[in-house]
């Protein structure tokens, strides 16, 4: 197998994990009331076993946890979200996230998405202050590929306008 498709497999295993730990997230965070002060170092018992969730999963699943920090304290952070984003190789890792958008997660699942049917990546321009695109990928019957968009398209402007670093 090509070392891409490898690549490729394990960042859809990683997504497939890390979309059943935010459903588990969900569930557990479900009943935290919003208006509670939390005080760092007292943190609820909801939240606590929201961070141990967390920490378990990273430590099997995450593709670095090599690089996890060896200070994190589950019982210390009161807000999930913070502690999973010290969980992350921010050098390497640019995949994973939480999220607590329970409809987004649902329809994800349920193989609903919403995207342009694109994507393409910015480059600079050498020692100008000029930048380009390049169009990574076009999805098959998204409007990208009915307004016949293709892959591998480069380009400079956006309406006619010289994209810059400023702009």
């Amino acid at each position: 197998m090509k070392r891409i498709q490898k690549i490729e497999i394990m960042k859809w295993i990683r997504l497939r994990v890390f979309s059943g730990f935010i459903l588990g997230l969900l569930i557990f965070t479900g009943s935290c009331n919003k208006n509670d002060e939390v005080i760092p170092g007292n943190v609820p018992e909801n939240i606590r076993s929201v961070n141990n969730f967390i920490w378990q999963n990273m430590d099997v699943y995450y593709l670095w946890r090599d690089f996890i920090p060896s200070n994190l304290d589950p019982d210390k952070e009161p807000d999930p979200t913070v502690f999973f984003d010290k969980f992350i190789y921010k050098v390497e890792d640019k995949w994973s996230y939480i999220t607590d958008d329970y409809q987004s997660l649902i329809n994800h699942f349920s193989g609903i998405n919403y995207a342009f049917g694109h994507n393409f990546k910015l480059f600079h321009d050498g020692d100008t202050d000029r930048v380009f695109g390049v169009v990574e990928y076009v999805v098959e019957g998204t409007p990208a590929d009915i307004a016949g968009l293709k892959r591998g398209v480069v380009f400079n402007t956006i309406d006619g306008v010289q994209i810059t670093v400023e702009n």
